[in-house]
């Protein structure tokens, strides 16, 4: 059978990874969209808070977002690139984000992460309340911008 018409859960079960050209723009600067490959594959532990992991989300995408925060049952992702989060039940979640290629290189070993990455990571998540109000205030006053040229066309 084709690995192409495997889902991704099918994938890591028979295989044991899933490898996907990643889309979006929600992870960035980590992942950049159509030029990263991520290999996710099942987890052997337990996930903890930074891991980046696969689930589907409630709508059946594929996302893999970058757990926040656990709680008994569930967990709260949050994109890099994201000021919203997502509560996710533990059993939704696919497998783990393992090593990230681009340009065809091995870029970032997540597994056994390197300095910088934990150094990027830590400053991310660190970062996030100051790019909440930051991204806030830009969309706000953008959108003033926006009106007042609307405005001044008519």
């Amino acid at each position: 059978m084709d690995n192409k018409k495997l889902s991704a859960e099918e994938q890591i079960e028979k295989n044991g990874e899933y490898l996907s050209l990643t889309v979006g723009i929600s992870m960035r600067p980590l992942l950049r969209e159509g030029k990263d490959i991520a290999r996710v594959v099942k987890a052997e532990r337990p996930l903890k808070k930074f891991d980046v992991a696969l689930y589907r989300a409630k709508k059946g995408n594929l996302v893999l977002h970058r757990i926040i925060k656990e709680t008994d049952t569930d967990y709260i992702f949050r994109g890099d690139n994201l000021i919203s989060t997502e509560t996710i039940a533990k059993e939704r979640v696919i497998g783990v984000l393992k090593e990230i290629y681009r340009n065809k290189k091995h870029l970032i070993n997540c597994e056994n992460p390197s300095a910088l990455y934990k150094f990027y990571t830590f400053i991310n998540y660190c970062s996030f309340p100051i790019r909440k109000v930051w991204r806030k205030a830009v969309t706000k006053n953008l959108r003033k911008l926006k009106a007042k040229i609307k405005k001044s066309r008519q």
